[in-house]
């Protein structure tokens, strides 16, 4: 789902309330501080309940809101999707997994080759770089 897309979501999730909406690089945010007492820095009791029917509402719509206050101030916060990354395609012989680039391991052919790398991956991942060959 697209940045728009979520925004659309929400917006039609919530309907009308007087949480403002708020956007950044990576998330959302429905703020208010509408019946708080600023003076004495504290929430209103109104503006409490709302953020809950707010997270109520966005958790049915498959959103994972998260409910916060601040002094006065109500938060409720939805992260974005996090975007892949652009890069380079590997070069042959190599794959990407997640951000670090990896040389393949080509299958062995031979017998003889099988044999060598079944002793090479048992000395590695279970004796330890101590250990002698059998």
């Amino acid at each position: 789902m697209t940045d728009e897309q979520a925004k659309a979501k929400i917006k039609e999730t919530i309907g009308k309330t007087w949480f403002f909406f708020e956007e950044d690089n990576d998330s959302f945010s429905l703020r208010t501080r509408e019946h708080g007492n600023v003076g004495d820095e504290e929430p209103g009791k109104e503006d409490i309940a709302e953020a809950n029917r707010l997270i109520k509402l966005l958790r049915e719509a498959g959103f994972k809101p998260r409910g916060e206050v601040i002094d006065e101030w109500v938060d409720v916060t939805i992260k974005k999707e996090p975007k892949p990354l652009p890069r380079d395609p590997a070069p042959p012989g190599f794959v990407w997994v997640g951000s670090a680039l990896i040389r393949q391991i080509p299958q062995p052919a031979t017998p003889k080759e099988k044999k060598q790398l079944e002793l090479y991956g048992r000395f590695y991942s279970t004796a330890g770089p101590k250990a002698k060959l059998p």
